[in-house]
């Protein structure tokens, strides 16, 4: 639960919200745990205190299934680099500090990563809070990256005033034009092809992730 409301279950928005973040940092397991009767109200966990399967059980249940789908792809590879893409002060705005390194999580330039295949990374929405993660292959000279939209982690609430931005472009090219670009969102998986000026792009909903290999 995230307020004092009764019965205030995690929302599958707010369940993918904690998801596509950790795997944008290389996540490799991911555990669901109760560690307690619920924050709030005993009965907002994924099992009640009667054991009767809750909202947040069933929503659980359906992010696993996406990971379960994703997992065989994005186990072959492994995180290089992660970072915040896009508008500085989307960022800022949310009174997120990460210490006197914060600004390494912070980028504006589109070519922000060590591994530079995916280029001129754009962010449409001046609003949009994306996180990305740089991967290489572990086997093989591939590499891949995740987009994880944040931009309204709590769903639909007051608290950041951004209801109205429930998705956002997002651009970038390849250093290698050559290579095929595969985006695994949403499923199934499918081939990406580029504008004219080689631009790659694509619409990712709040609270999403998507990852994507370039082969």
């Amino acid at each position: 639960a995230l307020s004092d409301t009764p019965l205030d279950y995690l929302t599958l928005e707010q369940i993918k919200a904690q998801v596509y973040p950790s795997l944008a940092f290389g996540t490799q397991a991911i555990s669901w745990a109760c560690w307690e009767n619920g924050w709030y109200d005993f009965d907002t966990n994924m099992i009640s205190s009667v054991g009767v399967r809750t909202p947040s059980y069933y929503g659980v249940k359906e992010v696993n299934s996406y990971i379960k789908a994703l997992s065989p792809v994005y186990m072959r590879y492994e995180n290089t680099d992660t970072a915040f893409v896009g508008n500085i002060d989307a960022v800022r705005q949310r009174e997120t500090m990460y210490g006197e390194d914060e600004l390494n999580f912070i980028k504006t330039d589109g070519n922000v990563f060590e591994q530079d295949m995916f280029l001129d990374i754009k962010v449409a929405c001046d609003n949009a809070v994306i996180l990305a993660g740089s991967f290489v292959k572990r086997s093989g000279m591939c590499d891949a990256i995740l987009f994880s939209n944040l931009t309204n982690f709590f769903g639909t609430d007051d608290i950041y005033k951004t209801d109205d931005f429930t998705s956002t472009e997002i651009s970038f090219k390849l250093k290698d034009t050559d290579l095929k670009v595969v985006i695994y969102y949403p499923e199934p998986a499918y081939v990406m092809d580029p504008d004219e000026n080689g631009v790659y792009s694509f619409s990712l909903e709040n609270s999403d992730g998507a990852f994507i290999t370039a082969e």
